[in-house]
């Protein structure tokens, strides 16, 4: 099954027996491969398929940016400047700043780059009932919120941290339309007692939407 949307392609595939959560790798796994920008990431928490709120997709965001933090330390990230708080004139920044709060957002359009996702999606219901019940395109959107800064004030969370340019909050997106493509594959994950546990990996290719100085060593 199929299902499209003007910026993205997104094939939905099931399993028919499911995955056990030991079978899973390690939550923080995180790679930058050398022919290109790509790394995975995961989250395993509550991903609601109704009734997603701000707080819900704040754990997301809370969840993933730890190896987002991590990454960052690795090369080619780390020997840019593109966390300087005081960015020189013409040079390429991920730092975003809006509603009182500064974002560290790899992907964004003064990054110059965009973003295709390869989603793994285990939950504990049946693949069939996920596709058909539309569980999984309100999961996916919930996914693409916790991936990326808010956009709107009344999307900040109750609780946010404070924030500054020399101490942002890493997220993967400053706006998820930066996705241009994504495909999803649902399998039931067993074991799991919460209808709304989910466990979800990330793969990630980093590639340009315009060439520029500064970011030619992210294209993948």
């Amino acid at each position: 099954m199929t299902w499209r949307s003007p910026a993205i392609d997104q094939g939905v595939m099931g399993h028919p027996y499911g995955v056990r959560r030991d079978d899973l790798p390690a939550r923080t796994q995180t790679h930058v491969h050398t022919g290109g920008m790509k790394f995975t990431l995961h989250y395993e928490g509550k991903l609601p398929a109704q009734r997603a709120g701000k707080e819900d997709k704040a754990v997301i965001r809370d969840a993933i940016e730890g190896q987002l933090r991590e990454l960052w330390q690795h090369q080619p990230l780390s020997i840019g400047s593109y966390l300087d708080p005081e960015p020189k004139e013409g040079s390429v920044s991920a730092l975003t700043h809006r509603y009182g709060h500064s974002w560290a957002a790899l992907v964004s359009e003064q990054m110059g780059l965009r973003a295709e996702l390869d989603v793994l999606l285990l939950t504990p219901r049946p693949s069939a009932s996920v596709v058909h019940g539309g569980d999984i395109d309100n999961r996916v959107k919930t996914l693409l919120d916790g991936l990326s800064a808010p956009a709107q004030a009344n999307q900040l969370p109750s609780n946010m941290r404070e924030t500054s340019p020399t101490e942002p909050q890493f997220v993967l997106l400053d706006d998820d339309r930066l996705v241009t493509r994504l495909n999803v594959e649902s399998e039931r994950l067993l074991g799991a007692a919460d209808p709304d546990t989910a466990y979800v990996t990330i793969r990630v290719n980093i590639a340009l939407t315009r060439w520029m100085l500064g970011n030619v060593a992210l294209a993948g």
